[in-house]
C-alpha cells in the first residue's frame, strides 16, 4: 500500500502506463500548432493523472470533479490519436493498441465516478440524524413560531415562545 492513497487507484497507474506506451509509439512528428505531437499527447495523459492525484486527496465532490476533467484529458488524447492516424504519423495497428487503452482508461474512470456517486448517498445513520431534527427543542420551537407567525401579530408569537 502506497503512501498516498491515489497510487493504489488502478486507473491511475493505467493512465501513466498509457503515457509510455503513447510516448514510445508516437513520433515526434509537429502537431497543429507546430508542437510535437507526442510531446502533447504525454503532456495531456500526465495532466490526467495529475488530476487524479490532486483530486484524491480533496471532499469527494472536488474528487469527482477532477475525475470529469481527466476524462476531457482523455478524449484530448483521442483528438491527438485521430490526428496521428489521419496525418499518417501513426499504423494502424499501434492506433488500435492506444485507442483500446484509452478506452479501458475512460471505463475505468466512469466506473469510480458512479462509485463515488452512488456511495455519496445518505447512510443509514445519516438518515436517523436527519429524523432527531423532530424532537430537537429549537426545531419544534421553530415550526412553533412559523405557524404563530402566520396567524398572529410577530411580538405576540415571540411572547408566547418565551412562555
Amino acid at each position: 500500500m502506497a503512501f498516498f492513497r491515489f497510487q493504489d487507484l488502478r486507473v491511475y497507474k493505467k493512465i501513466l502506463e498509457f503515457a509510455q506506451l503513447a510516448d514510445a509509439h508516437t513520433p515526434p512528428a509537429s502537431g497543429l500548432d507546430g508542437r510535437e505531437l507526442n510531446g502533447r499527447l504525454t503532456e495531456a495523459a500526465l495532466t490526467a493523472a495529475m488530476k487524479i492525484a490532486e483530486g484524491a486527496s480533496m471532499p469527494r465532490e472536488i474528487f469527482i470533479d477532477r475525475l470529469r476533467q481527466t476524462k476531457t484529458l482523455i478524449r484530448e488524447c483521442v483528438v491527438l490519436i485521430d490526428y496521428a492516424l489521419i496525418m499518417e504519423y501513426l499504423k494502424e495497428d499501434k492506433y488500435a493498441l492506444l485507442m483500446n487503452e484509452l478506452e479501458k482508461i475512460t471505463r475505468m474512470i466512469g466506473a469510480l465516478i458512479s462509485s463515488l456517486v452512488r456511495n455519496n448517498t445518505p447512510t443509514h445513520t445519516e438518515i436517523h440524524e436527519d429524523k432527531d431534527w423532530e424532537n430537537c427543542e429549537k426545531f419544534n420551537n421553530y415550526k412553533k413560531l412559523r405557524k404563530l407567525w402566520q396567524y398572529s401579530n410577530p411580538l405576540k408569537a415571540y411572547d408566547h415562545l418565551k412562555k
